[in-house]
């Protein structure tokens, strides 16, 4: 965005030397609107809102009735229209162009920027509300981000009924840069919030599963305690003698049932530290 900002102001500054009063007028407008478009970028991720502020920023500038900006659709690759300016309703909603088909198709495959004179003498334009179009004279330009093109903006209907020309092909140019580094900007915020709520949805399933595993853990160290309770209990009366005499065996048998059990009330109370441990973590 920087770059082309900044070759914007050697253009208009190269221009304003030979620039006749009412010349200049124009050129301090589009220095004025650059900068104005390019802190709205800066400001916002209303993607609708700086496009749209795009739109009418080119309509001031070229002096044009229709405006539009269409994307590539991901999904199936045809030029769609996101925003417009002029036409009609029904025709923003259902316009759909195929790569190098109709004048925005060639232009997004082609990456270059197509300004045609007449479009009642080329076959390449399709008129979707003929009426509209007063003025016969057609620019469109194509946006890129990262050298690859991802939509175009078109403009028609000159106020005056001239015929479009280079000197309207630079500021388009221009607000087509700064059109491709808001829908770049948005994606690229779109993409991060997504990954953010895949981490927190998997942080919150984290949870879930280690909330699942507490509790778990408590119910089994409650129902493995009760019966090595009794265990344990059972154990030091018998080896008291009080049940009858044991032989020697027999007490060397009860010893290692009670150190085994000692040894597993050990094994789930270290189990339950470390589960509140985690809790706690």
């Amino acid at each position: 965005m920087r770059k082309s900002l900044e070759e914007e102001r050697k253009r208009l500054h190269q221009e304003i030397a030979s620039c006749s009063k009412e010349g200049l007028e124009k050129k301090l407008l589009e220095l004025s609107i650059m900068f104005e478009i390019a802190r709205e970028v800066n400001s916002t991720l209303d993607l609708e809102e700086v496009l749209g502020l795009i739109l009418d920023r080119a309509a001031d500038i070229l002096e044009v009735e229709l405006v539009s900006l269409m994307l590539v659709e991901e999904e199936t690759g045809e030029l769609v229209i996101k925003v417009a300016r002029g036409l009609e309703e029904g025709i923003v909603k259902t316009a759909r162009v195929k790569m190098g088909e109709n004048i925005s198709g060639l232009v997004a495959e082609s990456g270059e920027p197509l300004l045609v004179p007449n479009i009642d003498k080329d076959p390449r334009f399709v008129q979707r509300d003929g009426e509209r179009y007063y003025n016969r004279s057609l620019l469109s330009v194509p946006l890129k981000a990262k050298r690859k093109v991802i939509g175009v903006i078109n403009v028609n209907n000159k106020a005056d009924k001239g015929t479009f020309n280079q000197d309207d092909l630079l500021p388009l140019t221009a607000l087509s840069n700064q059109a491709a580094m808001a829908i770049e900007n948005s994606r690229l915020h779109e993409r991060v919030r997504r990954k953010a709520e895949a981490l927190e949805a998997a942080n919150q399933e984290l949870k879930k599963v280690s909330e699942e595993k507490r509790e778990f853990v408590s119910q089994v160290s409650h129902d493995l305690r009760t019966p090595l309770t009794s265990i344990k209990g059972f154990t030091s009366i018998l080896l008291t003698g009080s049940s009858g005499e044991l032989t020697q065996g027999q007490k060397e048998k009860l010893e290692k049932i009670g150190k085994h059990s000692d040894r597993l009330t050990a094994l789930i109370k270290n189990l339950v530290e470390h589960s509140r441990g985690e809790k706690d973590g």
